[in-house]
């Protein structure tokens, strides 16, 4: 990259884009003792330690692109194959997978959890070159690693924790020497304080004549 100095631990490129889409779907087998939503979502409190089996399906597209010249810029051209010099790619994913989560609550309000789910299904990539010369695989198996964990303090109203998710895609060794092969996560720090709406909701069906009675 010609502004490339060497001086910081990584290249910016302006002119370089990528874009991610996923959804995943999970089923807990022991949803009455397991509350997913303890660590995850916030919207639910476990009060004693379990885990559960866990399954679903997930669906995930990774697509890069460059528009003015290759994904491999100057001065890292010399260490690929000119068959490596991609100007834009993408890659989706699409399987079946299944694991463990666990929370363990410790005086009643604090809680950590963690979960493992592999999965196995099939992915197919294609890319433009920089001669415009394309390529597109079959379709072939790969894997993925989902790795969660969280930890957190709640009193019922007021809560405080932390939460990670990182997803591993694993793809198979295919002819071509060029593969896209990436990982995709997140990191959140949250505060917060769940307020009573039952009282103002109540007020204001009153005021609408909605009902008529006090509880």
């Amino acid at each position: 990259y010609p502004d490339y100095t060497g001086a910081k631990p990584y290249a910016i490129r302006k002119d370089a884009n990528a874009l991610t889409l996923g959804i995943s779907m999970y089923y807990i087998f022991k949803y009455k003792k397991f509350s997913y939503r303890n660590s995850f979502a916030f919207t639910e409190t476990q009060k004693k330690s379990a885990g559960s089996f866990i399954a679903g399906g997930y669906y995930s597209l990774f697509a890069a692109w460059s528009d003015t010249t290759t994904l491999v810029p100057f001065p890292f051209r010399a260490g690929f194959d000119s068959s490596g010099y991609i100007r834009a790619g993408s890659s989706y994913s699409i399987g079946r997978n299944a694991g463990y989560i666990q929370t363990i609550v410790l005086f009643k309000k604090c809680y950590m959890t963690f979960s493992l789910i592999p999965g196995l299904g099939y992915e197919q990539t294609s890319y433009r070159r920089e001669d415009n010369s394309t390529y597109k695989s079959q379709a072939t198996l790969s894997s993925k690693l989902n790795v969660r964990l969280a930890m957190g303090y709640s009193t019922g109203k007021f809560y405080v924790g932390t939460m990670s998710m990182v997803d591993y895609f694993l793809f198979s060794t295919e002819k071509s020497d060029t593969k896209f092969n990436y990982a995709i996560g997140k990191f959140r720090v949250f505060v917060g304080y769940r307020f009573s709406y039952e009282k103002a909701e109540r007020k204001i069906l009153r005021k609408l004549n909605l009902i008529d009675y006090r509880l």
